[in-house]
């Protein structure tokens, strides 16, 4: 059960995680997803909604309604179906590329670790048309950060 509710709530409840708060909870979202990537599975929906909390604030993976293999469905490992939420997609799916399953996973993994220590989103979406992913992509973390 999850009676610790979602880590989405916890965040813009509690406010940012310091470090170590941030580092106690991502470390346990990886080992989660270390799982699933090792048993074949690609959640492909990742976000703070679908991280849990139960009663002893442990953190679980939740909704995998998006779940596909990771190896793809010709066993190329490329997937191509455009489905998540907007905000945590990788560039690729925004840009109808096929694309690893497994680094789409930790793509949205970055923006869950950026969320829990800022309580915001890098940016709206991973496209070339945003200002400020733009910055991201060029290698420009110093514009990045002044946004």
């Amino acid at each position: 059960m999850a009676l610790g509710g979602e880590l989405f709530d916890f965040v813009a409840i509690s406010g940012k995680f310091d470090e170590p708060m941030a580092r106690y909870y991502f470390k346990q979202f990886l080992e989660g997803l270390n799982y699933c990537h090792q048993n074949g599975v690609s959640h492909r929906d990742l976000k703070p909604e679908n991280l849990l909390l139960d009663n002893d604030f442990k953190l679980k993976i939740a909704d995998f309604g998006f779940a596909a293999p990771i190896r793809g469905k010709d066993d190329s490992g490329l997937s191509s179906t455009k489905l998540g939420t907007l905000n945590y997609m990788a560039p690729e799916i925004h840009l109808k590329q096929k694309y690893y399953a497994k680094n789409v996973d930790l793509f949205a993994a970055a923006i869950i670790l950026f969320v829990m220590v800022t309580q915001r989103s890098p940016f709206g979406t991973a496209t070339p048309t945003d200002k400020i992913y733009k910055c991201l992509a060029a290698n420009r973390a110093d514009l990045f950060w002044k946004h």
